[in-house]
């Protein structure tokens, strides 16, 4: 399942909001330093659909604010 998603860095409150299926909005606490942000959205995306972060993979923008992924549902 390809999983778009939109981030928002460095939030005061972390959440995962699934706009539509295969869209979601989702809020970190980390800075965009150093891979941090992407390490907790796969962390957030594999808590919110109850599988393992290593089921989740990032497959576009590494260092974009939109970003795809790929999951084994």
């Amino acid at each position: 399942m390809r999983i778009v998603v939109t981030v928002k860095t460095g939030a005061k409150i972390p959440f995962v909001k699934e706009i539509e299926k295969g869209v979601c909005e989702i809020a970190v606490r980390e800075p965009a330093h150093e891979n941090r942000a992407n390490i907790a959205i796969q962390k957030a995306l594999a808590d919110y659909f109850g599988i393992a972060p290593s089921q989740i993979q990032l497959a576009r923008g590494q260092k974009n604010k939109r970003k795809v992924f790929d999951a084994c549902l």
